[in-house]
């Protein structure tokens, strides 16, 4: 019977240290999969009035670029006239027309349209979208008729309007809890080129909640690793050239970053990669810029040898650090953050002006 007892109570005992080891050790933790970049989309607005804008999707692991890629993925359809922007958010990709005067949504992983937004008129005025920024399940759309439009992401619809001081805004981006705008042109202006002013809207009441003062014709601005807005005003084009601005959000100030003339640039981990075409001396540059230190270095040897003859933008992908310049032919070279080119995708169409990345 003793014997009994101590089995018995040996087999109770390995069975609550069982238990107790299985309820304390926690189960391994595995990490997900980290996202990476499987192809790009290339948006070309091509010419105006001719309505032949066009789309391309390069799969990195093929090499293989499809042209006329929302033509082949939706029966032979057609973007429209003179597309200006582009931004993957969530599962969607948006497209910014602006003469069509309308925000195409795709399925970001296959092309295929789930909406076409007509953005209609404003005092008579098609209202001409221009940029996209996106934020708390929204894209907020620039023009130049009727401040910042906004998209519900969910009922992909146009919402409303945020009304802004000025007018003709331009480029725009999200830092913090706010979203700025670069107005290129001023209230009852007929054309833009005289704004000054960079409209601060709050995210959390979608108004304009005050203006920050900068030189004329801003019209690129991007938000910084370090905090701060970095904006290209590009003057009159004769007699003042464009150059790269920096503003601290808390001061409301503009200072220049470099007297080098910059109109297209692209920020990225601490660095500005920039372009620009001179109409005054006829001078084409592109430099890497230490935003930090305000070095200079030029970023590619021979624009023209490699077949750059005329850069039409300058996009960064955050993940990968690659630097893509645009050329108005349809031309794409990915550089490293060295200046070393990676790959190039060509024959995209005419005037290819950015391009986004799919990541996965």
């Amino acid at each position: 019977m003793k014997r009994f007892l101590f089995y018995l109570t040996a087999v109770t005992a390995m069975f609550f240290t069982s238990c107790t080891k299985d309820e304390t050790t926690p189960p391994p933790i595995v990490e997900p999969p980290a996202p990476a970049t499987v192809g790009l989309y290339v948006l070309n607005e091509g010419t105006w009035g001719q309505g032949n804008s066009q789309l391309t999707y390069y799969d990195l692991a093929s090499s293989v670029a499809t042209h006329d890629y929302y033509g082949k993925q939706n029966d032979g359809a057609k973007i429209g006239d003179t597309a200006t922007d582009m931004l993957i958010y969530g599962s969607k990709l948006y497209i910014a027309v602006n003469v069509s005067n309308k925000v195409l949504v795709l399925n970001a992983d296959t092309g295929k349209k789930l909406a076409e937004i007509d953005l209609g008129q404003k005092d008579g005025n098609d209202r001409q979208p221009r940029y996209l920024a996106a934020a708390g399940g929204k894209v907020f759309v620039s023009t130049y008729y009727d401040g910042v439009n906004w998209i519900d992401t969910t009922y992909l619809t146009r919402q409303g309007t945020i009304p802004l001081t000025e007018a003709f805004s331009e480029g725009l981006c999200v830092l913090g809890d706010n979203l700025y705008v670069a107005n290129a042109g001023r209230k009852g202006d007929s054309f833009g080129g005289k704004g000054t002013t960079v409209s601060v809207v709050s995210l959390a009441t979608f108004s304009e909640t005050g203006t920050i003062t900068v030189p004329a014709n801003p019209n690129r601005i991007e938000a910084g690793d370090d905090g701060k807005l970095y904006l290209s005003c590009w003057g009159d084009f004769l007699e003042t050239e464009a150059q790269l601005y920096r503003i601290d959000p808390a001061g409301g100030t503009a200072e220049k970053v470099t007297d080098t003339p910059v109109s297209k640039f692209a920020v990225d981990r601490g660095y500005a990669y920039t372009y620009n075409f001179s109409w005054i001396t006829y001078d084409m540059e592109n430099w890497k810029i230490d935003l930090k230190t305000g070095e200079e270095t030029v970023f590619i040897a021979d624009p023209r040898e490699i077949g750059l003859r005329s850069i039409y933008d300058v996009c960064a992908n955050p993940l990968t650090g690659m630097i893509y310049y645009l050329d108005e032919s349809g031309l794409v070279v990915a550089f490293s953050s060295d200046g070393t080119e990676q790959f190039r995708i060509e024959d995209n169409g005419i005037r290819t002006n950015t391009v986004v990345f799919l990541n996965k």
